[in-house]
């Protein structure tokens, strides 16, 4: 086998699909949607377009493995934030991560998720990740504001954008990172002052789950 087939080096099976993927998640913020070009991708990572399709017979299997595993991340940070208690803090560890992960690997996880070719194909495994980081994070919010599950969801989904929209900056290298992260908490923290102000709830500690 050729070096060129083999990327220069031969790896075991879990470090080539993970090059792959690496590379792939790489190309697929850079032009901002799939499907991507996989000989393109094939040549960033050192092997050939067929040792692609030979790890990841259709775009969708890619997708959805990387979506996977920034899931499996994301959804790890998020166990980690439930352990300080308070709404308020478990939210501004939310944001952190989520600033954090935007600002080293793009907004991949939003990409993947709004994009048509996985979100209408995934996986058991990827749905299940994404379901059970929502539902985690919009029943700490129902629980403290004791408004319905669907105003949670949406209220999650602007708050993400705060952290997102500062760890893009940082991605992009068009604003500092500890300057970026103390907007996506601030600005967090001043969302949800304002709504709880709104729905005049006082701050309150989370049972814990």
């Amino acid at each position: 086998m050729s070096r060129e087939a083999t990327g220069g080096a031969r790896l075991s099976r879990a470090a080539r699909e993970q090059q792959i993927m690496e590379g792939a998640a790489a190309l697929a913020v850079e032009q901002g949607c799939l499907p991507l070009p996989l000989e393109t991708l094939g040549q960033r990572v050192g092997v050939s377009k067929a040792l692609v399709y030979a790890y990841f017979p259709t775009q969708q299997d890619l997708g959805n493995r990387i979506l996977q595993a920034h899931l499996e991340a994301m959804g790890e940070a998020v166990d980690a934030a439930f352990e300080a208690g308070s709404l308020r803090e478990t939210a501004l560890r939310c944001a952190e991560a989520y600033f954090d992960h935007v600002a080293r690997h793009g907004p991949l996880l939003h990409l993947l998720l709004s994009d048509p070719m996985v979100a209408g194909a995934l996986t058991p495994r990827a749905r299940a990740l994404y379901g059970r980081i929502m539902r985690r994070l919009a029943v700490g919010l129902r629980d403290h504001f004791g408004v319905p599950s669907r105003e949670c969801v949406a209220a999650l989904h602007i708050l993400a954008a705060l952290a997102e929209d500062a760890g893009e900056q940082v991605f992009r290298k068009r604003l500092d990172p500890a300057l970026g992260r103390r907007l996506a908490r601030e600005m967090t923290d001043g969302a949800l002052c304002d709504l709880s102000v709104r729905l005049q709830r006082p701050p309150r500690v989370l049972a814990a789950s």
